[in-house]
Formats: C-alpha cells, sequence, structure tokens
C-alpha cells in the first residue's frame, strides 16, 4: 500500500487531519508496512508514529517482524513526539529477547530526556521491559524506585497508574 504521498504533515496539536488519514486507510487493511517504512524519513517520523500509535490503540496487531523494524528503528527518531508516540507503542510490542538489550538501552537513554512525558512513558517501558525479561528487572527496579521519590509528579502519576508501589 504506496500512503506515503498523502501522509499529512502533523504540527503537534490538530490531529483532525491523521484522524482522516487514518480512517481512510485503516479500512483497506493494514497500514502498519507503510507507516513503519516512513520512520526512516525525519519529517514524516511524527505523524508515521502518531499513526501507529492510533493501529496499535485499536487492535492492531503487530507481527513479530514489524515489531522487529520498530525496534531497530528506535535510534533514528529525530524528534521527542516521535519518541514518545513509540514509547507508547512499546506495551502492544513484545519484545524478543534477542532485542531486549538495545530497547533497554533506548528507554533508560530516554529516562534522561528533558520532556517529562517521554520520560514517563519511558519509566512505564522499563517497568514493563523488567517485568518480560528477567535479566532487567533489577535495573527496572532500581530506576523505578529513584523515580518514584525524586521525579516529577506527571511521571509519579504514569507509575502509580501502572500498579507501580513504593517500596
Amino acid at each position: 500500500m504506496a500512503c506515503a504521498p498523502e501522509l499529512p504533515a502533523w504540527d503537534g496539536s490538530s490531529t483532525a487531519a491523521l484522524e482522516a488519514f487514518y480512517s481512510r486507510w485503516s479500512a483497506t487493511g493494514s497500514i502498519a508496512d507503510s507507516l513503519i517504512a516512513l520512520l526512516a524519513e525525519p519529517d514524516q517520523q511524527n505523524s508515521a508514529t502518531w499513526l501507529l500509535k492510533r493501529c496499535c490503540d485499536e487492535g492492531v496487531a503487530l507481527t513479530a517482524g514489524q515489531c522487529t523494524q520498530l525496534i531497530d528503528c528506535l535510534p533514528s527518531l529525530v524528534d521527542w513526539p516521535a519518541r514518545l508516540h513509540l514509547l507508547q507503542c512499546l506495551p502492544y510490542i513484545d519484545v524478543p529477547d534477542a532485542h531486549a538489550a538495545t530497547v533497554t538501552a533506548y528507554v533508560l537513554a530516554q529516562l534522561e530526556h528533558d520532556r517529562t512525558f517521554v520520560r514517563a512513558w519511558a519509566y512505564g517501558a522499563l517497568h514493563r521491559l523488567g517485568q518480560a525479561h528477567p535479566a532487567y528487572t533489577d535495573t527496572a527496579r532500581e530506576r523505578i524506585a529513584w523515580a518514584l521519590e525524586h521525579e516529577a509528579p506527571s511521571v509519579t502519576a504514569r507509575l502509580r497508574r501502572l500498579g507501580v508501589q513504593r517500596c
């Protein structure tokens, strides 16, 4: 499916054009492959990742190959909205053991981001990675314990929403 020419630019506020695009293309089948391919283009990343998150929220199941492609794209994400959207997609992605180190390294790097929402979702991703991959459980537990004591209220609220408690 060639959806790239129609992909609207996203100004970061109004999602009407993205919603209209999603409505048109989601009815024709999976758009995930096309959106993932657009992640190679920095000027398309914010729109493409927003739409990928919309797909995930709507229950579109990503294949193992698509999950791997998304993981491979993580280091090339330029703007914070694209990073946030893919962090928000991670709960829908089964991270294979072979890619757990890559994803964990990416998530740990996002814990240093200046945007609190990016950090909040990164802590959430780290929590899930620690649950799914025992090799990262201690790291997740330590970083989250620190966050609950020192992070911004929006970050701790996100962690509480995930059911993470102070020890």
